[in-house]
């Protein structure tokens, strides 16, 4: 199957697509595009950014056909033996994910708009990309010659994201032989030491634990890997994983160069780094292969994502990008986002990976459902710990997931939850069958087993609600949202809720004084307080009493002074580097 994807007006935003099909027998043949993308486990839609779909045979004989259903068509192909598609595709979403088009960038995710005939999908793919002169391309596709690329099949090329741009800058470092490549789209001029030092040393910890990189399809060994960056002039966080690249989406790129938002690059990096493993190369029997026409159903998101969110942060602890305070800050925001969401009570974290294709990767309504990211880092940490407790710190998932690379990784095959159950087993020596049972497939709050293992590694958890949240005493969590204060969240049987509050009520007057930046010293003057508030059309006045319970905690993790040093071995066999400063 060929490609070719140009542009001739980059303000309409929409990529012209050729697409060819050699050795066409049948008398009608299907043409689909994906309904999703890898990475995101919803359904994309993405036909919908189609023009003027057109189909010819190799004369240039305009050919028949009928659309199937929203992402296929059925054209009549008696007598032709090269089918050929031309359409145009809306590029206008600049994340990374999906496919933008303008005058400084065309960036395309050719899961997004790459048309495919499914017994055709093992055939080698060829790309051409027609660009400007000065223009230059960044993929991990394999260069054929001048904007001229190939895969091995369609699951590579899908798998490969490109930006062509004349701006694009270019840096690279060389770990286990392997070359990997940044490039950063966007105005971001990055302390290069810096930035290639803290890269490499994500990359070796990762390395020192998994060992080797995995194979394509086709059994070939990866030689270079690809970090594409898109620096945005907005506030912005993304990441997709590929198996021999990753776009990170992240702005504003002017403050790219302060800690707060360099430590979310770095972050982010190391997150999809580790995806080239567990979800690329270990995957779930139920996407194994890929089946990009619809759902591809599976429970263990915990595994594919929890773990993988798990393990982002910890090798920026073990190679010493983070302090330990900082590390613990980091796992502190998860624990707080799981005690603030009473979906934990309501449906388990198994089943919000299944629905993940029902809702996507939005809240939801209130209180139905938890993160398979959140949870399911937190559910890592759990099985790490407990694996750890049970063999003397001998073994660790660090060992579960070395071993699923080599029984399903490397022979690529799909894994089953039972398989990721059986090995945390054979590693620890331990039935998993309660744990299992009562976090993974039931509704559950887990702080009590939770503060009970983190006590393992000399860790307490404390909730440090002060007048920085005074609403949370009320049973209110806020958000800005266009200079207003709305209701994100209300706590059952806290006084919000006896007063009949919901979310996305807004928040227009505290005793009768407008809402602003004054909104915490309003709450902390009195014990008693009136609130007007606007719900829909309609405003209306509450009176709240604060509670002594603080109803949204903000969690503090912190070393314990009085640390034992059999908590202090536990923390430095778990942290590694920046934990053997704790002696």
């Amino acid at each position: 199957m060929n490609y070719c994807f140009s542009f001739t007006d980059p303000q309409s935003q929409y990529i012209q697509i050729e697409f060819k099909a050699d050795a066409i027998t049948n008398q009608e043949t299907l043409v689909c595009l994906p309904a999703w993308r890898p990475g995101r486990y919803e359904l994309g839609n993405f036909a919908k950014n189609i023009q003027q779909w057109k189909a010819y045979s190799e004369t240039g004989e305009p050919l028949t056909f009928t659309k199937t259903d929203k992402n296929s068509w059925l054209v009549h192909t008696k007598g032709v033996k090269q089918l050929i598609i031309k359409y145009n595709y809306y590029a206008a979403q600049l994340d990374a994910g999906a496919c933008w088009l303008n005058h400084q960038q065309m960036y395309v995710n050719p899961i997004h708009c790459s048309l495919y005939i499914k017994d055709k999908l093992h055939e080698p793919c060829n790309v051409e990309v027609k660009l400007p002169a000065n223009w230059q391309v960044a993929t991990s596709l394999a260069k054929t010659s001048a904007n001229k690329f190939s895969a091995e099949d369609f699951h590579e090329l899908v798998d490969s994201p490109l930006i062509a741009s004349s701006s694009l800058k270019h840096i690279a470092y060389t770990h286990n032989q392997i070359k990997f490549h940044i490039h950063i789209q966007g105005d971001y001029n990055p302390e290069t030491e810096k930035l290639l030092n803290d890269f490499e040393n994500f990359t070796r910890v990762q390395f020192q634990m998994m060992k080797e990189f995995p194979k394509t399809s086709s059994g070939k060994f990866i030689t270079d890997y690809h970090f594409l960056i898109q620096a945005l002039p907005s506030e912005f966080y993304h990441g997709v994983e590929h198996l021999k690249s990753t776009v990170l989406a992240i702005g504003p790129a002017i403050d790219l160069s302060k800690k707060n938002l360099y430590n979310e690059l770095i972050g982010v990096a190391s997150h999809e780094l580790f995806h080239v493993w567990n979800i690329k190369a270990i995957r779930p029997k139920e996407m194994l292969p890929y089946d990009y026409s619809k759902e591809n159903y599976a429970r263990t998101g915990y595994v594919y994502e929890g773990i993988t969110t798990y393990y982002g942060d910890l090798f920026l602890a073990r190679c010493g990008f983070f302090t330990l305070n900082e590390y613990f800050h980091e796992i502190a925001l998860r624990y707080q986002k799981h005690v603030r969401n009473d979906g934990r009570f309501n449906y388990s974290v198994a089943q919000s990976s299944f629905d993940t294709w029902l809702d996507g990767y939005t809240p939801g309504v209130p209180g139905r459902k938890t993160s398979i990211y959140d949870e399911g880092s937190l559910i890592a940490l759990m099985i790490d710990f407990t694996i750890r407790k049970n063999t003397s710190n001998k073994k660790s998932l660090d060992d579960v997931m070395t071993k699923m690379f080599t029984e399903f990784g490397k022979r690529n095959i799909g894994y089953t939850e039972n398989d990721f159950k059986r090995i945390c087993e054979k590693v620890s020596g331990f039935s998993f069958d309660e744990f299992f049972n009562t976090y993974i497939s039931s509704p559950a709050g887990y702080e009590s087993k939770l503060n009970e293992l983190l006590l393992l590694a000399g860790l307490t958890v404390s909730d440090i609600c002060t007048k920085k949240a005074n609403e949370s005493f009320f049973g209110l969590l806020l958000k800005e949202k266009e200079g207003s204060k709305t209701i994100a969240g209300v706590a059952k049987n806290s006084p919000a809720y006896n007063a009949k509050l919901s979310v996305g009520d807004e928040i227009l007057f505290i005793n009768d004084i407008t809402v602003g930046d004054n909104f915490q010293s309003l709450l902390s003057e009195n014990r008693v307080v009136k609130i007007k508030v606007k719900s829909n059309a309609e405003v209306r006045e509450v009176e709240l009493t604060k509670s002594s319970q603080s109803f949204f905690p903000l969690i503090k993790i912190e070393l314990n002074k009085d640390a034992s040093n059999d908590q202090l071995d536990f923390l430095k066999a778990w942290c590694n580097g920046i934990a053997e400063k704790v002696h």
